[in-house]
């Protein structure tokens, strides 16, 4: 059995960087129904079965640190050196859901434009404002 954990951070110490779930890893975004897909075909595995899955095998796969407290949060602030802060958001996990079906073309849609919907969803909006209003960044 090869040291997956020693690779990992050979991996980061050779070539630093962040790894981030995208649709493919989880699930696409606007399917969060447990029992049809975001094309309305019924599911052999629940939605719920399927996103814990996903995400399971992308910690365990992806040499990145845990957000301590919820191991799908993926939004956070990084320092780098004294100078910076790298602020990263979740687009995958924690925005509003879809308003309107997914489909392409893309039907008309006017919920879509609520000025209250916001893509981050309000805890992580709310966490984004909130490190740049902190950030000693001009």
């Amino acid at each position: 059995v090869e040291d997956v954990a020693g690779r990992q951070n050979d991996l980061h110490a050779a070539h630093p960087h962040l790894a981030f779930w995208d649709s493919h890893d989880v699930e696409p975004q606007g399917s969060d129904s447990e029992t049809k897909d975001q094309y309305g075909r019924p599911r052999r595995v629940p939605h719920t079965t399927r996103l814990a899955a996903g995400i399971r095998s992308f910690i365990e796969n992806m040499p990145q640190r845990p957000h301590f407290g919820d191991p799908r949060r993926m939004y956070r602030s990084l320092p780098l050196g004294a100078t910076a802060q790298l602020l990263l958001t979740d687009e995958q996990l924690f925005h509003d859901p879809y308003p309107c079906a997914f489909s392409f073309p893309p039907p008309e849609c006017p919920a879509a434009d609520d000025p209250k919907r916001t893509y981050l969803g309000a805890t992580q909006k709310a966490w984004l404002k909130n490190a740049l209003e902190r950030s000693r960044g001009g």
